[in-house]
């Protein structure tokens, strides 16, 4: 990156200072891990309320853990435009319908249920 930067600036006459701070490693979602976890979404709510394969680059400490042991970033809806609830997460008005609680259980438990003689990942 530093010298695609200083690239950039001696291009067009300039100079660049380049700094760089460590944030978050990627997420890595295993690909096993994520396709038993998206089969247990689609039993418990149907596949058309599931979106796979969203894109973020935005931070985010699972990311440790999914270096540790594999696993998947599930994200759950926590909108509801019916309600009026529709802030945004990491703001200071933050607000969850509440209900979206009890799919993420649901969810982790069929997950659960799903995988109880363990995932085999060869």
């Amino acid at each position: 990156m530093e010298g695609i930067v200083n690239s950039i600036a001696a291009a067009i006459g300039g100079k660049a200072k380049f700094s760089h701070t460590k944030h978050y490693p990627v997420v890595y979602n295993n690909e096993i891990v994520t396709e038993k976890m998206r089969e247990a979404a689609c039993g418990v709510l149907g596949e058309d309320k599931i979106k796979s394969r969203m894109r973020s680059m935005g931070g985010e400490d699972f990311s440790y853990f999914a270096m540790e042991k594999p696993g998947c970033m599930m994200r759950l809806g926590i909108k509801n435009d019916e309600k009026g609830i529709v802030n945004v997460v990491h703001k200071a008005n933050l607000d969850i319908d509440e209900e979206c609680l009890d799919v993420g259980v649901k969810v982790y438990t069929q997950f659960i249920l799903d995988n109880m003689d363990g995932i085999n990942f060869d």
